[in-house]
Formats: structure tokens, sequence, C-alpha cells
């Protein structure tokens, strides 16, 4: 799975946090131009933000099916990065959205004050 990825053409998600991190270009692309944002806007019409206050949370769970499962993977770092409090989530047969850096950082550094396991892969 580590040779796959490391063919696929990826691009640095420019995060302080993760100096390493890159993601592949198409995933990222629609993430930052079509998905993201309509993600973000459904959970806050739905009482989803960041900044959780009064009748809103920013707790989140993602999960997601073979492409769908790539896309959870992506969306628990963009989410996180976001400052939305993510919940353990579900990757079921998604392909890697990203190097090793990234894994890494979602499964070590992201969630460790929180909890081991921050995504369920399957």
């Amino acid at each position: 799975n580590k040779d796959m990825t490391a063919k696929i053409m990826q691009v640095p998600l420019h995060d302080p946090g993760c100096p390493r991190c890159a993601a592949s270009i198409g995933v990222n692309t629609v993430w930052d131009e079509k998905m993201g944002a309509a993600v973000v806007d459904a959970l806050k019409a739905s009482g989803c933000t960041p900044e959780a206050a009064g009748t809103t949370t920013n707790k989140v769970t993602v999960a997601g099916h073979s492409m769908g499962g790539t896309f959870a993977t992506l969306s628990v770092y963009k989410l996180h990065r976001l400052g939305f409090d993510v919940q353990l989530s579900w990757n079921l047969a998604g392909a890697r959205p990203g190097n090793v850096a990234l894994f890494d950082y979602i499964n070590g550094k992201a969630f460790a004050a929180k909890r081991i396991v921050p995504m369920w892969l399957v």
C-alpha cells in the first residue's frame, strides 16, 4: 500500500503542525475546491460548528466506504484542523489519501490526547 500511494502525485498540506504532510492531488483538490465548503456548511446548518456554544456542538463523526472511505480519512484531518472535535470515525475499504506523514499525524499527534484509536480502517 505504501508503494501504491508513492506513485500518486501528492501536494503538501502546508500545515505547521505536520510539515511533511501531503495528500493526493485529486482528493485534496476535490476537498478544497468542491466538497470541503459544502461539508462545513452542512455541519453548521445542523448546529455543528468549530466554536460550540449554547445549543451547538463541535463533535463530528466521519464514515465512508471505498472512495467515501478515502475522503473520510482526509475529512478527519481537515475537520480536525478546522477546529471540529472529530470523534472515532470509520474508513471502510478506502484508499490512502496521503503520505505516511499524514497517517502518522492522524494516528499519532492529532488525537493522542483523546484516544488510542483515532479512526477505524477496515
